[in-house]
């Protein structure tokens, strides 16, 4: 079998070698490439490298006979890649061993401020910092941790720096966390300690990882589908539009929102149900993406924004969100104002503005 895995494998790079090559709009050669034929009745159809080496196959044939063309072999393309990060999201959550839960229901009658990774982040190196939002806490804030912060403190690689921010969110939240309830159809308090929360996350980084790298191909469907947003006056324009997706023609929203299953702007309003929402912000989120508004360069931070995701959708039901990152920031206020959520969109130091709660608004608790 390995001996058939490494022979497949062999021509499955020299096929992904000829699409890229179609790709980038070169004159791929395709010697020897009709002859394969007489190999096709070795391919498993059972294994990763059969799997990929038919693909590629049928793309080099559809192009090469000129039934498809090279912008077709690339949407074909991206699609593969999804189709494949996909599945080993799914792979990573098989077989996963029994995980561990020790919370307890809680409730709460604090209006809640979720602060984000970088804030935390922030109150683990500054003991100043810290000791500040333990007497805005003092003042009856509610400081809140969800699953979202234990999936990036699982990616933190030395111990000393994981237990000292478990340590630091354990205090500043009493251990008050969000998470979905048994039916997933809203988000509830519980009482539970983050190192257990993070625990359970480590065991399904694999498909967290999957998902991750989901995000970097938004870059990519742009250029196939909303290559208009890649010209800079747009963008410029763009970033310095409030309400951009009230300002929006219906047709453009629709298009850029459609693959969620929601395509009109009143779709989007006065939700209640968590996985509505959460499908939801994930639409928003990645339309933002495609029209490239506020969105990070570097492919780690890229990355990491499926977790900015997640914490937006926590902090759906508090009243403050609270982050360091302008992005970020400028993201939140524009999802919650188009959703209508009475969310308080605050900075790093704006937080400790609101250590006297306004009274009979917004939401207090979950």
């Amino acid at each position: 079998m390995d001996h058939h895995n490494d022979r497949i494998r062999a021509k499955s790079i020299r096929y992904k070698d000829i699409v890229d090559a179609i790709i980038s709009g070169q004159s791929p050669s395709l010697t020897g490439f009709a002859e394969d034929d007489e190999d096709l009745e070795d391919f498993c159809d059972n294994c990763d490298a059969c799997f990929d080496a038919h693909f590629y196959r049928t793309l080099i044939t559809g192009f090469s006979s000129g039934k498809s063309s090279a912008d077709q072999v690339k949407q074909d393309m991206q699609r593969w890649r999804y189709s494949k990060l996909h599945d080993e999201a799914l792979a990573g959550l098989a077989r996963l061993p029994r995980l561990v839960f020790a919370r307890t229901p809680a409730t709460t009658s604090a209006p809640l401020a979720y602060l984000d990774q970088s804030i935390f982040s922030i109150a683990a190196r500054e003991s100043d910092y810290f000791l500040k939002l333990m007497a805005l806490k003092g003042t009856g804030i509610g400081f809140v941790h969800s699953p979202s912060h234990a999936e990036e403190i699982a990616k933190i690689a030395k111990p000393e720096d994981r237990s000292r921010l478990i340590d630091v969110i354990s205090r500043l939240t009493d251990n008050m966390s969000l998470q979905p309830d048994t039916g997933g159809r809203s988000i509830k308090t519980f009482l539970e300690a983050p190192e257990i929360v993070v625990s359970r996350v480590d065991n399904t980084r694999k498909a967290s990882d999957a998902v991750e790298r989901m995000k970097t191909l938004k870059d990519e469907d742009r250029a196939l589908y909303f290559r208009h947003y890649d010209a800079q006056d747009r963008r410029r324009s763009l970033g310095n539009t409030k309400d951009i997706f009230e300002s929006m023609d219906d047709a453009e929203f629709s298009r850029l929102t459609h693959a969620s299953g929601f395509s009109q702007k009143s779709d989007f309003k006065n939700m209640k149900d968590h996985n509505r929402i959460r499908s939801a912000v994930y639409a928003l989120h990645d339309a933002m993406d495609l029209m490239a508004y506020k969105q990070d360069k570097a492919d780690r931070q890229q990355r990491s924004s499926v977790h900015d995701i997640e914490h937006l959708i926590y902090a759906s039901c508090c009243r403050y969100f609270a982050t360091n990152d302008s992005n970020l920031k400028a993201r939140a206020e524009e999802i919650y104002r188009f959703m209508a959520l009475p969310v308080l969109v605050l900075g790093k130091d704006d937080i400790f503005s609101i250590a006297t709660p306004p009274r009979d608004t917004g939401q207090s608790g979950v």
